[in-house]
């Protein structure tokens, strides 16, 4: 029994490389979909910045990273031009070493000077996009460049859905109206350009599905195609959802891992009708 947790990448690449007599295309891609419908969760943002000389501190340095947020925008609004939404959050922008936001000083006293003004005083609205699956944004081998074993890369394809670019300006917009109405006496906004990877949530390369002809893995995450391979990161997202991912790849993992040993691992079989 094999099962793969290596993120939506290079499971796709492990499957891609091993191909075979019997599976010319990389292991259970009979479908041609492995590595296809990749999504990222790019993050998008508005930062505000405060004036310490009037407002108060925010100490936003301190506690967890994530602060707060809202599922206020997450379902479908019918006046935004763009379908779905996602979770949006608070966060700090005063990491004491690693504090970026566009337009910020790089160097000398005005970099300092910054620091001072700032470091109290300004917070973040972010979202990761809920960016749409398209089966020309994908994962495949690199055909001239090698890994440290001379082994092909990953190389990655991808262009934002129109309503990737929609839905970011939307909530951006959103994002920076929120700061305003809270006092930021600047806000600075940053919307989506392309897919920079500055997130970490893989989804989608080996989708989950009913049917073997439109995706990689069934209900329990187990390959249509080779009934002892298993995949249980986050591959298998048919979406990428409009939240943080984690725990949802855990808890599937954990809940196809129970169904191996409970069912597959005695001989048995069980199916549910995946929505």
């Amino acid at each position: 029994m094999v099962v793969l947790g290596l993120g939506a990448i290079e499971s796709a690449r492990l499957m891609l490389m091993s191909r075979s007599a019997q599976y010319p295309d990389g292991l259970a891609n009979s479908s041609g979909l492995v590595g296809k419908n990749a999504t990222f969760h790019e993050y998008v943002f508005a930062v505000g910045l405060f004036d310490k000389e009037i407002d108060d501190p925010l100490y936003g340095w301190a506690g967890n990273y994530i602060s707060g947020g809202t599922f206020e925008f997450y379902e479908t609004g019918k006046d935004r031009g763009h379908i779905g939404g996602c979770l949006i959050s608070a966060s700090q922008t005063v990491h004491p070493v690693n504090w970026v936001f566009p337009g910020r000083p790089s160097w000398g006293s005005a970099l300092k000077d910054a620091d001072r003004d700032y470091f109290n005083y300004a917070m973040k609205i972010g979202a990761i996009l809920h960016d749409m699956p398209r089966e020309s944004n994908r994962v495949d081998l690199d055909p001239t460049v090698k890994d440290a074993w001379g082994l092909p890369v990953a190389r990655i394809t991808h262009q934002p859905h129109e309503n990737d670019v929609r839905m970011s300006r939307w909530q951006v917009d959103k994002n920076t109206e929120i700061l305003e109405v809270a006092g930021a006496r600047k806000t600075v906004p940053v919307y989506l350009d392309r897919m920079t990877g500055n997130t970490c949530h893989q989804h989608g390369t080996a989708r989950m599905g009913n049917d073997p002809a439109k995706s990689v893995l069934n209900e329990w995450c187990q390959s249509h195609d080779i009934d002892n391979l298993f995949v249980v990161d986050g591959s298998g997202f048919p979406t990428s959802t409009g939240v943080n991912p984690t725990l949802t790849m855990m808890a599937n993992a954990w809940r196809a891992c129970d169904y191996i040993v409970d069912t597959f691992a005695k001989g048995r079989e069980e199916h549910i009708r995946v929505a």
